[in-house]
């Protein structure tokens, strides 16, 4: 939450008044130089989103914390040139980088908490880190420009709180791909609810055959083995059940276990 809010309120916030304020740069333009590179932000952001979806979440976060790192310098040595051509590409690198971000963290921050407290300690957690530092980071970098007489102070923020989002990101657990904590697993489809409902039945009659086998004499193992064979084709089809009151009833319904449209999760761990 630190490095989406300090670099969110450094590029959007802090940087117009920047460049007007200390660099005396033209207001208007500048405010159309942001304009630009917010509105080449959106498709950024939905290929960083698909680029998570593909290697993860934890990867596109750690680029964009390394991205700040190293290139802070050189995005806000291009806008103290004081030129359009110049103050267009540094700023766009800022926006890159912060697009890094906006694309994976309104799916990360919730992953991180229970279904039972989700709501409750990501708005606690996301509002206080804006309040403490996504608020406050124009006016103490003004600050300290003024202070230090240091024009490249903002970039000298962005490096230091990208060493925490780091460190941060690195102790993070990947969540992409993986059921949220405390939500029972979910289906895409109809058809998927029937073939999950079928395959997990199967995997406990399954499983009790096997058991009642080494308990019996060998007869009475092969004759429970051709039973289950005999039976699997009618048993699936007697298994298939409602997840909720949407699917028609064929069987009975598993608890826990409920339909969901949005999107596909991970449905490991439900025959266990």
């Amino acid at each position: 939450m630190l490095i989406f809010n300090v670099t969110n309120y450094m590029a959007l916030s802090y940087l117009p008044s920047y460049l007007s304020a200390t660099l005396k740069f033209n207001e208007m333009h500048g405010l159309f130089i942001m304009l630009v590179v917010m509105v080449l932000m959106m498709p950024l952001t939905l290929l960083c989103s698909r680029l998570s979806d593909a290697i993860g979440r934890k990867p596109v976060m750690l680029a964009g914390c390394v991205g700040l790192l190293l290139l802070s310098i050189p995005a806000l040595s291009l806008i103290r040139m004081g030129t359009i051509p110049s103050i267009f590409p540094g700023m766009m690198i800022l926006g890159a980088l912060l697009s890094t971000f906006t694309s994976v963290m309104p799916s990360s921050l919730p992953a991180l908490f229970p279904t039972k407290i989700r709501y409750g300690a990501l708005a606690i957690g996301f509002n206080v880190s804006v309040l403490l530092f996504g608020g406050t980071t124009p006016l103490v970098t003004a600050w300290l420009v003024e202070k230090t007489g240091m024009l490249m102070m903002p970039a000298y923020y962005l490096m230091g709180v990208s060493v925490i989002g780091i460190v941060s990101v690195i102790a993070l657990h990947e969540s992409a791909k993986k059921p949220l904590k405390g939500s029972p697993p979910a289906v895409a489809s109809h058809s998927e609810a029937r073939r999950c409902c079928a395959a997990i039945a199967w995997c406990r009659r399954w499983t009790i055959i096997c058991w009642k086998a080494r308990r019996a004499p060998k007869r009475a193992a092969q004759s429970a083995l051709d039973e289950a064979d005999a039976s699997r084709v009618g048993f699936f089809y007697a298994s298939s059940a409602t997840v909720t009151g949407n699917l028609k009833r064929r069987g009975p319904a598993l608890p826990g276990f409920t339909y969901s449209t949005p999107s596909r999760r991970s449905m490991s761990g439900l025959c266990e």
